[in-house]
């Protein structure tokens, strides 16, 4: 059915200001309700004012608006994944994929690691056959987006793994955050992408938290504010579009909404003083998209659902929620960009809510997109999509759902490809070959590389360092022994230690002093290779709050039976945490215990421990640290509770802003 046309200039006008406004600097416009240091943002977000672009730009959303009907407005606020195609990651177009891209005019795809090779021409020739096949249907140019954060989350298996948000923070410099930004925006325009689902804003402030941690910058809302803000800045330098998540803050929560439904009993005052902070900065920033949380706020939205899981009534999460959507994110906050869901096949939402009531919750809540509406995998989808879009339409014929809420999310949608020049890219052969000329120039470089060691290198925090230990001296016939979970783990020390023998940090026989033992597969084997060391190495992992319970985690468990072995022998021992550095206290029985904040290491390396796919620094600034190649200057970004019986306790062990240096 065929919509009038419906002119929303005032609505564009208002989009257009409050998506380029001129921002204070971040010393004067982060809210200091915190003692965390917060420095001055290295340049503000261009101002805007309404000029003839501006007008001309209404003027193309109007145009483009009014030549939808309903269903291609509905499509248009959908983006959808493609993870794989009949049982196989889809990292290349097929016919029927192509059908399906030509019939559906989805707003946007996101992309995982599933659609990556660790070869940049592939990754390009994906981008731009969406592109290709998305216009050739008669739709519009993508959004193309992706969840690179770095870290612990990257897609880009050709790129640069640059450090976590947490371990940007431990380095006490902004710069640093921004620099990522830099990195990460230059590779993904490189590989065709004009999208990414990052940075994360949550405050990290329960250790337990499963699924956040060390994606969060700090449990300081004004570090996670300013950080956040600085990242942003990077990603604008090459036009990407940045996505703060997830509103209203996931960083208090027990519960991974992948897998269920979190709860937060904070009450409005409580979450406009701490989770709220880095998205009202965000707001000041012209952040121009921001993704909703799937978290129960029940003192806050006290709205109900029943439960098609189990026929309880739950509180409607902040993705489902006017309140938090309309009334806080857009009419109190101000924000006027482009709201999107998260994916609306996590557990949290799949498993509770029916399709059709989700999108129509979601939608009238005030959401744009609608991430992952549907499970995309073989033909079957065309049924799930026919019927998901049907459903919206026939919601908006019976006002169910306002037609002028739907023009109002295609407006926005529009306004914002117009304004990072989507609408108006020339995609095509020659476009292709302009980016698959410039990949290797751009994406994984050496440089970016040198630039990801040196903030990994300055984010690595030490805790305890009895006998200055380290920096450690190899002695001529050493025997170092490292113990690691993994082996990627294994494959970045190996790494690490040819390249610090070739830089002169390390003067043994770089072929007979390195011994790495994965002790997650053989515990017994890495318990053996403790004997005559010199030194012993054992790297942990913890991914979430269960982790510090030995009779949930037999790793950890493990972990510490090696470093009391070593100990028992007289040998050395240095511990480094790789993951939520919340597990420091276990490994407190060391000599030394150091923190790097990303449990990533190298996934692939060749026979001479060179890795052949994208990786991580962050341990191998551990390795930098202890072989004294450079001098370790992190600090704690997170406050470290002590452990008793397998639960973290009130008591701060180590506070925030801590180390030895």
């Amino acid at each position: 059915m065929k919509q009038s046309k419906t002119i929303f200039g005032a609505v564009i006008f208002s989009l257009l200001l409050s998506g380029c406004g001129s921002s204070p600097s971040a010393s004067s416009a982060v809210p200091q309700e915190t003692d965390a240091a917060v420095s001055t943002s290295p340049s503000a977000v261009p101002s805007a004012s309404p000029t003839a672009e501006t007008d001309t730009v209404i003027e193309r959303v109007n145009a483009s608006l009014a030549k939808m009907d309903l269903n291609t407005k509905i499509e248009q606020m959908m983006v959808p994944a493609i993870r794989t195609w009949n049982g196989s990651n889809f990292t290349s177009m097929n016919d029927e994929t192509a059908v399906l891209l030509q019939q559906y005019h989805f707003g946007g795809i996101i992309l995982f690691a599933e659609n990556m090779t660790n070869d940049s021409v592939q990754a390009i020739q994906l981008t731009q056959s969406l592109q290709a096949n998305t216009t050739a249907g008669g739709g519009l140019p993508l959004f193309i987006g992706t969840d690179q954060e770095s870290g612990n989350v990257y897609r880009l298996l050709s790129g640069t793994v640059m450090p976590s948000s947490m371990a940007l923070a431990a380095t006490g410099d902004p710069q640093n955050a921004y620099k990522t930004g830099q990195i990460t925006s230059q590779e993904l325009k490189a590989l065709g992408f004009n999208l990414d689902y990052a940075p994360d804003m949550d405050v990290n402030t329960n250790p337990s938290n499963p699924v956040i941690g060390i994606r969060s910058y700090s449990d300081d809302s004004a570090t996670v504010a300013e950080y956040a803000h600085q990242f942003t800045l990077g990603m604008m330098e090459n036009n990407i579009i940045a996505t703060g998540k997830h509103f209203p803050g996931h960083g208090d929560t027990a519960t991974d909404s992948h897998t269920g439904l979190p709860q937060v009993n904070k009450t409005k005052a409580e979450l406009e003083s701490t989770d709220l902070v880095p998205f009202k900065q965000a707001v000041q920033d012209g952040t121009e998209m921001i993704m909703s949380a799937h978290i129960q706020y029940p003192q806050i939205e006290t709205g109900t659902y029943t439960s098609i899981k189990d026929g309880s009534e739950i509180y409607l999460p902040s993705t489902l929620s006017h309140v938090m959507i309309t009334d806080i994110l857009r009419n109190e906050l101000g924000f006027d960009g482009v709201i999107t869901t998260d994916s609306l096949q996590m557990d949290a939402i799949k498993d509770n809510f029916s399709a059709a009531d989700a999108a129509r919750l979601a939608i009238n809540a005030g959401v744009d997109c609608l991430l992952m509406p549907v499970d995309i995998g073989d033909a079957s989808a065309y049924a799930q999509l026919d019927a998901y879009i049907q459903n919206i339409a026939d919601m908006v014929n019976t006002g169910a759902i306002s037609i002028d809420t739907i023009n109002e999310a295609v407006t926005r949608i529009l306004t914002l490809k117009y304004k990072r020049g989507i609408m108006d890219t020339a995609y095509g052969d020659a476009y292709t070959a302009s980016l698959l000329n410039n990949a290797a120039a751009q994406v994984g470089t050496a440089e970016n590389y040198a630039v990801n060691r040196t903030i990994s290198d300055q984010a690595v925090t030490v805790l305890q360092n009895d006998s200055q230990i380290i920096p450690y001296t190899v002695p001529e016939g050493a025997k170092i022994t490292v113990l690691t979970p993994n082996s990627q783990q294994a494959g970045i020390c190996g790494y690490t230690f040819n390249r610090l023998t070739e830089e002169g940090a390390v003067t043994a026989n770089a072929t007979g002093w390195m011994i790495s033992e994965e002790y997650g597969n053989n515990f017994q084997a890495a318990s053996n290779a403790i004997a005559g060391s010199s030194l012993v190495i054992v790297t942990s992992i913890m991914f979430n709050g269960s982790d510090i319970d030995f009779n949930v985690s037999s790793e950890v468990y493990n972990m510490c039976v090696l470093i009391e072995r070593a100990k028992a022998q007289g040998i050395p021992v240095v511990a480094v945490s790789t993951g939520l550095p919340y597990d420091a206290p276990l490994l407190a029985e060391a000599d030394a215990v150091l923190c790097t904040y990303n449990w990533i290491g190298a996934p692939f390396v060749d026979a001479n421990w060179i890795p052949t796919q994208a990786y991580s620094e962050s341990l191998a600034g551990a390795m930098d640290v202890i072989f004294g190649k450079v001098k370790a200057s992190g600090k704690l970004p997170v406050n470290i509770y002590s452990i008793e019986n397998g639960s973290f306790t009130s008591a701060v062990l180590w506070p925030r802003g801590y180390a030895i240096q």
